[in-house]
């Protein structure tokens, strides 16, 4: 192993639930996230990969998750890897966003960066613990149900209570 790459993922994390949803008068955020880490092969040519499956529109807004949300989360969970390792990535990862649920107007890039680290931060910790995904992010009080899509767009379980929902 080259001694500048950093150890592969010890393991996969399939689903990590995380949100950011804060509503106040200033300006709002809200991102709710589902995502995978996985361990990269061992001939893979980069250290961090990330592929973005969303499958189709959002459950509120009928359109596809904006490039700059994926490109947002990628950053955050990034951001989140180099921070545990010290200034470098703490593992060689392959990063798999499975499903989102955006807001028009209250969702912002820097609500994913935020449920980016927030997701990566659980990913570490699942392993180093050697226990299941908990839902991040998540404040009591639920008024509003998410639930992760399958590939084909269809509710594949793996929902979580969300505090409170967009504005209106």
């Amino acid at each position: 192993m080259d001694a500048f790459r950093p150890p592969t993922l010890p393991g996969p994390v399939p689903v990590v639930y995380a949100e950011q949803i804060r509503q106040t008068c200033g300006g709002s955020q809200f991102a709710v996230v589902w995502a995978g880490f996985e361990p990269l092969p061992d001939d893979a040519a980069e250290d961090f990969r990330f592929t973005d499956a969303v499958p189709g529109p959002c459950q509120i807004v009928d359109e596809p998750l904006p490039p700059e949300f994926a490109a947002a989360f990628r950053d955050g969970v990034r951001r989140s890897l180099v921070e545990e390792g010290g200034g470098r990535l703490a593992f060689r990862v392959h990063v798999v966003l499975r499903d989102a649920v955006w807001h028009l107007v209250d969702s912002s890039e820097a609500a994913f960066r935020v449920v980016g680290g927030l997701a990566a931060r659980e990913a570490l910790r699942c392993l180093a613990e050697g226990r299941e995904p908990r839902p991040v992010g998540v404040r009591p009080g639920v008024t509003r149900r998410w639930r992760m899509r399958a590939p084909d767009g269809e509710a594949a379980g793996a929902g979580r209570t969300a505090r409170s929902g967009p504005s209106r």
